[in-house]
This record gives structure tokens, sequence and C-alpha cells, in this order.
């Protein structure tokens, strides 16, 4: 009698592909036609899997995925472009603000020149981003980041920049997104010309907005 060599490895890999194959077709089912998500404004993706898609959704888009094992995949890949601080107005005389240094100035002090009503008039329309009090001793400037993450990414930014520059701001963090960042010169109790060099560095920090909080604040370009 003739004796059959047992299956190779590559076979049974081979067996199990086709297998699993077969169960793809049956089980996922194909993305659903253009016309049913024009409402809902949702889109699909499948990835290779043997059970039916869970829905993930991220930038307003919920994406149906599922590993090759069955189970939920949850992907960060954003298809959306990303609204960044370069979308935002820049400043008539930022420029300069940028390349001073408050480090360069020498630590603040009860002895820092505070900025006079005139000036702090002239500075705001380098800084335009930021909002000054009606005692003209602090500006703030405010906004919604798009998630968590972003508001945390601008954070580590202004802190760097802070050390490096020597100058402090004050921060709020609330509704784990809704940033809210107030500078003055803490020692004289008003604004000096670190206040406003710092503004300005802070502007330069890329953020990820809220798509909602960019079309109600920001006003697009003649």
């Amino acid at each position: 009698t003739t004796t059959r060599a047992p299956p190779s490895m590559s076979s049974g890999l081979a067996q199990l592909r086709s297998f699993s194959a077969r169960l793809l077709l049956k089980h996922c089912a194909p993305p659903p036609p253009p016309h049913a998500l024009r409402r809902t404004h949702y889109s699909y993706s499948y990835l290779p899997s043997v059970v039916p898609s869970s829905f993930v959704r991220h930038e307003g888009v919920a994406r149906g995925v599922c590993d090759v094992r069955g189970r939920r995949a949850h992907s960060t890949t954003t298809t959306a472009a990303v609204p960044m601080a370069s979308q935002l107005p820049q400043g008539v005389g930022a420029a300069e603000l940028v390349a001073a240094s408050c480090a360069a100035l020498g630590q603040c002090s009860k002895d820092t020149p505070m900025l006079t009503p005139e000036d702090v008039d002239a500075k705001m329309s380098a800084v335009p981003l930021w909002v000054l009090n009606d005692a003209k001793t602090t500006i703030t400037r405010s906004f919604t980041a798009k998630n968590w993450q972003a508001a945390i990414d601008f954070i580590n930014g202004m802190s760097k920049i802070a050390e490096e520059e020597g100058h402090h701001p004050d921060l709020r963090l609330h509704n784990y997104r809704d940033l809210e960042v107030v500078v003055t010169t803490h020692a004289i109790g008003g604004l000096s010309i670190y206040d406003f060099i710092l503004a300005a560095k802070l502007d330069q920090i890329e953020v990820v907005y809220s798509p909602k909080w960019l079309k109600e604040n920001v006003v697009p370009a003649a």
C-alpha cells in the first residue's frame, strides 16, 4: 500500500488562508452606498475580518473597522484637513516680537518698566488672538482644541517656550479641551514688553483646533 505523506506546513497555511477568505466573503458586508451616507455624513472602511464591522467615530467620521481576529480596531487616522494655527490671523509687528527674547532682557522684577496704556494699545495689533482686559493689566487667549491630546500638545509647547523665556503665563484647562491663557507681569501687576514677546511666541505653536470653534470664532480672510 502507498503511505500518504503528512501535509506540509505551507500547505496547511494555504488551506487556512482559503478558509479565512471564504469566511470574509460570507461575513463582511460591503460598505453602504454613498446616497445612504449623505444624511449622516458617515463613511465606512473595512479591514480583513471574519465578523461584521464595528463603528469607530473620529474627526466627525464613523469608520467600520474590525481586525483579523474579529475584535474592534480603533483607527486614529483622519481624512479631513487638520485646522492648524497657520489658518489664524497674524499680527502686524508679531515677527519683531518673536525675534526678541525675554531671557535676553533679564529676569522681570518689580523694576521692570510697565507699558503705558498707549503702548499697550499699539502692541495689541501684533497679537490679534489675545484680548485685553478693561484695566489693561492682562491679555488673554482662549480657544477650544480638537480633543484632549491637542490641548495637552499646546500646553507642552507653551511650557517649553515659557521656560526658555523665563516668563510664565497663567493657564486654565476645563471641559477637557477648552484652554484659557492669561499673560501678565506678576512682579509689577501689569503689562510689560515681556508679555507681548511671550504672547507672540505662543501664537507660533501649531494647534489642532476644534473645527466648530474655528467656524464660530475665526473670520475668513476676504
